[in-house]
């Protein structure tokens, strides 16, 4: 026999001599040898026969049917071990978690340790929550931060070919930052100049230092605009159309307040609405106003009394079709889905085209309600919060 096929046979029986079982009723050879018959369910032969090299066992009292048979116990052994095994590791839990607790069980209306349990999981499902509440404001007041401090002017790049300029003042942005960043209409640096978050006046001063420098002139706004955020019509949107620049309006539903109820907002809500974070704090300081909470009762009755749908949808497909958005003028909405299906939400809704003239009528006649004491520019307040957190503004 060659040495290869004795190294496969010695490997094949010391294989079934480790995970067999010795037969009660042995094979022919075993019995004549007085050896243990030792057989496993991966060969048809026993070990000694593994062995001596023959081909089958004579008279084998073991069957493919017998050998499931096995298999099955020894299964439903391992089962119930795991089970046990987890039930002791659990009543050592709950040891500890009574030892831990005894007073309180004592003492309150707890009726058993599985109670005690919840009550655990509880208290640690809510340390988990605050942990990843205190990450998150942590990382929103980076990201301010980095928004207003980034580069030498307060700007973000946002693609290769487009600079956006947020937060800053016409001195900070044009003055005080190299002119290399600007260069002219042939900058290699940027093509498209767009800015955000200036006011009227700001807005002048950029184009007039633009045009003094041959610089690249701004030719997008990005502004939160929505049904409860308006000023910005009678302030913002003359001076960028003098200046052909196109609008890209963010927030479309102030956040997600015009899809809420003034109760939410007024027990605080979650998220972004969350008054303990820093954005949370940000847009209670804009939105949580008597005057503002009356537009939002009203708005939501118009909702479910005339338009029929959400106020989500409402309020998209009111800035979609009857705002001073102009798709012909580059005009543009920037939805900020967080998953898919919001996206997917949003999509929908706009498939439904226009409300209807008596919906616009009475969502244009809110603005009555908060014209002369609107939300609060967000510029402003994030300047004060930051100031009171004593971040570098």
């Amino acid at each position: 026999m060659s040495s290869y096929k004795n190294v496969s046979k010695n490997n094949l029986r010391e294989r079934v001599e480790q995970s067999g079982v010795i037969l009660a009723i042995p094979c022919l050879r075993c019995s004549q040898q007085n050896k243990k018959c030792i057989m496993s369910e991966i060969s048809k032969r026993c070990s000694e026969c593994i062995r001596d090299g023959r081909c089958k066992c004579v008279e084998m009292a073991s069957s493919d049917l017998a050998w499931k048979k096995l298999l099955e116990a020894q299964r439903k052994l391992d089962e119930d071990e795991e089970a046990t095994l987890a039930k002791l590791l659990r009543l050592k839990k709950q040891r500890k978690l009574l030892q831990k607790h005894a007073g309180q069980f004592i003492q309150t209306d707890i009726k058993d340790v599985e109670e005690l349990e919840k009550l655990e999981e509880e208290e640690e499902w809510r340390a988990v929550e605050e942990r990843a509440k205190q990450e998150a404001e942590r990382k929103e007041q980076e990201l301010i931060v980095a928004m207003l401090n980034s580069g030498g002017a307060n700007g973000l790049v946002v693609d290769d070919s487009s600079w956006l300029a947020a937060f800053s003042s016409p001195n900070q942005l044009l003055l005080n930052t190299p002119e290399s960043y600007y260069g002219n209409s042939n900058s290699i640096f940027f093509k498209r100049f767009d800015l955000s978050n200036f006011s009227a006046d700001e807005i002048e001063d950029v184009v007039r230092i633009c045009q003094e420098k041959g610089f690249v002139l701004p030719s997008v706004y990005e502004g939160n605009y929505n049904a409860v955020d308006r000023l910005i019509e009678m302030k913002t949107f003359p001076i960028i159309r003098k200046y052909n620049m196109a609008f890209h309006a963010y927030s479309p539903i102030a956040g997600g307040f015009l899809s809420k109820t003034p109760q939410y907002i007024k027990e605080g809500g979650q998220g972004r609405w969350d008054a303990s974070t820093f954005f949370g704090k940000l847009y209670h300081g804009m939105y949580n106003k008597p005057n503002v909470l009356e537009f939002l009762e009203k708005f939501g009755k118009i909702a479910s009394t005339q338009a029929n749908c959400s106020q989500a949808e409402m309020a998209y497909r009111w800035i979609a079709f009857h705002s001073q958005l102009k798709g012909e003028l580059g005009d543009k909405i920037i939805i900020g889905a967080r998953f898919g299906p919001q996206l997917t939400e949003v999509l929908d809704a706009l498939k439904w085209g226009p409300l209807s003239d008596e919906t616009v009528k009475e969502i244009d006649g809110l603005w009555d309600v908060v014209k002369d004491d609107p939300p609060a520019e967000h510029r402003a307040l994030i300047e004060e919060l930051l100031k009171r957190m004593d971040m570098k503004y």
